[in-house]
């Protein structure tokens, strides 16, 4: 034998092993791949350092929603540190060290204790994951935030105002850990809403067949929310938000044929994507179509062929106690009114409850 045909030899043996391995495998991929749909709803705890007030409404939707699945998304700083930066991008201010470190050091502690409590339910994240799964958000204004310690003005992180981004992000690190498929789309609950009644009572009524939404999978997917309504791009309720947009989002949702100036904004303490506008979201986010969240969900949703579903009148409390709540009432009132909703029998959303 030549030593040319034993390497040929030797190669046809290695690529029939190859082949042999990877019929073998085949059936168990396949069984993993059936496995692997979460098949129920995730449901996403969105916060950031949250108070003993907060995590005992955590606990409460974890006991309330047995059948679903709960996970906790945490923002955190990244170590690289916090700035401010101008209509350019270009930082002009950075947190001294010595704030910085504190920070970090306060919001690891926080995190510890939730999972010390929560285990493997609780996620965290930071804007450097943010920005390498969205490079164009870079392109985005930053909303701002005045640091006590510091006495300082500083860019806000993205789970501000960005919440698609972030529920992508979580969504992602939980099929990454988990292996599974979340293909019965997701709720994200804020950690400053309250609700009197049972969240399973609540969230069993928006199921994509209770609202004659499952066709829709086939379209542009279903969007669960409150007080989605339109707004001219002008109006004031949402001429503010529109300095937080993609040029490319801009280009394609503002005044143009195809919306004729027509905003859609919502409210997002309670809000649910359909498995099909997660992936609608997703396409547009990919290609650099990013909004702050309140007009960015629904303006996607309006344009891209999906059903707008609002939450029933019934479960949001009247009299400025659901939406811009702390310019009328003070936490005291708001504590009372909570009070008295449990005594009464009342099943309502509240928020913000911000202690």
């Amino acid at each position: 034998q030549t030593l040319a045909s034993m390497h040929v030899r030797g190669l046809l043996a290695a690529l029939s092993f190859a082949y042999a391995t990877w019929q073998a495998k085949k059936p168990i991929e396949g069984m993993f791949s059936e496995a692997a749909k979460l098949d129920k709803d995730l449901v996403v705890i969105r916060t950031y350092m949250p108070s003993e007030a907060m995590k005992a409404r955590f606990r409460k939707i974890i006991h309330d929603l047995d059948d679903r699945e709960v996970m906790i998304s945490v923002a955190r700083h990244t170590e690289t540190g916090v700035f401010l930066t101008d209509e350019n991008h270009r930082i002009i201010d950075f947190m001294p060290k010595i704030h910085l470190t504190k920070l970090l050091q306060d919001e690891k502690a926080a995190i510890d204790e939730l999972v010390a409590e929560f285990g493997d339910r609780v996620y965290e994240y930071d804007d450097d994951v943010i920005d390498k799964e969205f490079p164009e958000l870079k392109m985005v204004k930053k909303m701002t935030f005045v640091h006590g310690p510091s006495n300082k003005t500083f860019d806000a992180n993205y789970g501000k105002i960005m919440f698609n981004e972030c529920m992508r992000i979580a969504i992602d690190q939980f099929s990454n850990r988990t292996g599974k498929i979340v293909n019965h789309g997701a709720w994200m609950i804020v950690d400053d809403v309250e609700f009197t009644g049972n969240w399973k009572e609540l969230l069993d009524q928006y199921t994509l067949p209770r609202v004659f939404a499952t066709e829709n999978e086939n379209a542009g997917g279903t969007l669960i929310s409150s007080v989605d309504k339109p707004y001219n791009v002008n109006d004031e309720r949402v001429a503010w938000w529109t300095q937080f947009t993609s040029p490319k989002f801009t280009a394609k949702y503002f005044n143009t044929s195809m919306t004729n100036g027509v905003l859609w904004k919502h409210t997002e303490q309670v809000v649910y994507y359909s498995a099909r506008f997660l992936e609608v979201l997703q396409e547009n986010m990919k290609a650099g179509y990013h909004a702050q969240s309140e007009i960015g969900t629904p303006t996607m949703c309006e344009w891209n062929d999906c059903k707008r579903i609002n939450l029933d009148s019934e479960f949001i409390d009247g009299d400025h106690f659901f939406t811009n709540l702390n310019d009328y009432h003070t936490v005291e009132e708001i504590k009372a009114r909570l009070k008295y909703l449990r005594v009464s029998g009342l099943k309502k959303l509240v928020h913000p409850c911000k202690w």
